[in-house]
């Protein structure tokens, strides 16, 4: 018996032999299925061009230069700036680097290009103060101080010593490190400590969380292994 193609047409049966009960179900799964992506789907670089716009701005960059010399301002003077994409604030916060949250401030992931060519990755909050004309806030925390921070909290954890045995977190690396930092920053969830050290060392995975993805997922998957690998742990 041969199938016929998914889209149905009420012309190939008629307006009145129509599958309309079919037809009402899918669109109503379609429905559902954007109803939940609204709520549990993030879909980075798309609510934000605004910022995408601004962030690499002479007049933003003018404004992130002021910071050079301050406590957790820039090292030195940016020329020109590459966006990689939005922040997870919530996930950065758990691994112990809090930053001001959306709507008193704005933050992106980036890569400062600096006056002497050289590069560095990291985390750009800016705060805006409330008196108008007032001068930004700018917080820079670099890639590897948030790989240190997950490092911090991952040596604490129940599973740490499965952790390093499966992973091998090189610490050294720094172009790992760096990497632990983006994927961390754009709210990768660990299933087990270290874990994203693994997938940064691994060349075959995205480097990037710049995608269309599931946090719902993400998060069922850590309650579902945690329990095993404290388990191993233990072992």
């Amino acid at each position: 018996m041969r199938l016929l193609p998914f889209s149905l047409s009420t012309h190939r049966f008629g307006a009145s032999k129509a599958p309309s009960r079919f037809l009402r179900l899918f669109y109503a799964s379609i429905g559902l299925s954007l109803g939940a992506c609204q709520s549990v789907c993030v879909m980075p670089n798309d609510l934000y061009q605004g910022l995408n716009e601004l962030y690499p701005s002479n007049s933003n960059l003018s404004q992130i230069n002021q910071s050079i010399g301050e406590t957790e301002g820039i090292p030195k003077p940016v020329k020109k700036m590459k966006l990689v994409g939005p922040v997870d604030i919530d996930r950065l916060k758990e691994y112990g680097v809090e930053i001001s949250p959306e709507p008193e401030a704005n933050s992106r992931y980036v890569t400062l290009v600096f006056s002497d060519k050289t590069q560095a990755e990291g985390v750009l909050n800016e705060k805006r103060l409330a008196e108008p004309g007032s001068a930004i806030l700018t917080r820079w925390i670099p890639a590897e101080k948030v790989a240190k921070s997950l490092a911090q909290r991952d040596s604490h954890q129940f599973s740490t010593k499965y952790g390093e045995k499966w992973a091998h977190p090189d610490f050294q690396n720094f172009k790992i490190q760096t990497c632990v930092g983006r994927m961390t920053a754009q709210g990768y969830q660990e299933s087990f400590p270290y874990e994203v050290w693994s997938y940064c060392a691994n060349p075959k995975t995205k480097k990037s969380l710049n995608k269309f993805h599931s946090r719902f997922f993400i998060d069922f998957k850590k309650i579902f292994f945690d329990p095993i690998y404290i388990l191993l742990d233990a072992s």
